[in-house]
């Protein structure tokens, strides 16, 4: 289990109080299984969202039938147990699949954990530039390859605060790290830019 903490905020060194707040567009979320990882399914698997916020994308990953675990630095008043997934004297119930929309400033370190402790796989939804960097290549890309790297042709509605249909559309993709597939060449796929109107519910929002 994650650590306790009675405070709204666990105050680490790294995080300070700032706190990217874009909730995941459920819409986005089922793009990953339909698009990303289809071969993700039944319900044996078991899913640790770290950043999960108001609990959008955990709420769409028990849908599909698996079981997740929900936790974030920040109480958001979802119930979720208040947990610093930076911090590496955290701990976590063992899981087969990390998948999360992370802060952007953490997500290589997101990225880096769950490459350690996910049993079958990593999935990050991020800015596509965030494939750009030397840094990144140097400590992550370069010799462990994402398995997908999935963009969404339609963009992604990025509004901090709460979910919303439409804002400000930015480019996100997907990046999928499998480890039951050797490493090798990272295959890209598009996301089709009716992946919105295909996938989102009207109760999404209610």
């Amino acid at each position: 289990m994650g650590n306790r903490n009675n405070s709204n905020i666990i105050r680490h060194v790294k995080y300070g109080e700032h706190f990217d707040d874009f909730p995941t567009p459920p819409w986005a979320t089922r793009a990953f299984f339909e698009y990303v990882a289809p071969h993700l399914d039944g319900g044996g698997l078991l899913f640790l969202e770290p950043a999960a916020g108001r609990g959008h994308m955990v709420r769409t990953i028990t849908e599909r039938g698996f079981q997740c675990s929900g936790y974030d630095a920040r109480d958001y008043g979802a119930e979720y147990e208040v947990a610093d997934y930076t911090d590496p004297m955290t701990n976590y119930p063992a899981h087969d699949v990390m998948l999360t929309n992370p802060p952007y400033k953490f997500a290589q370190t997101f990225v880096e954990r769950g490459l350690r402790e996910a049993r079958v796989g990593v999935g990050v939804l991020a800015r596509t530039l965030w494939a750009e960097s030397a840094v990144r290549y140097r400590a992550i890309f370069r010799d462990r390859p994402p398995f997908v790297i999935a963009i969404f042709e339609g963009r992604v509605p990025a509004e901090t605060g709460g979910l919303r249909r439409s804002g400000a559309m930015m480019s996100h993709s997907w990046f999928w790290w499998d480890k039951r597939f050797p490493r090798g060449v990272t295959r890209f796929a598009w996301i089709p830019p009716e992946a919105q109107e295909l996938l989102e519910k009207d109760e999404d929002y209610a």
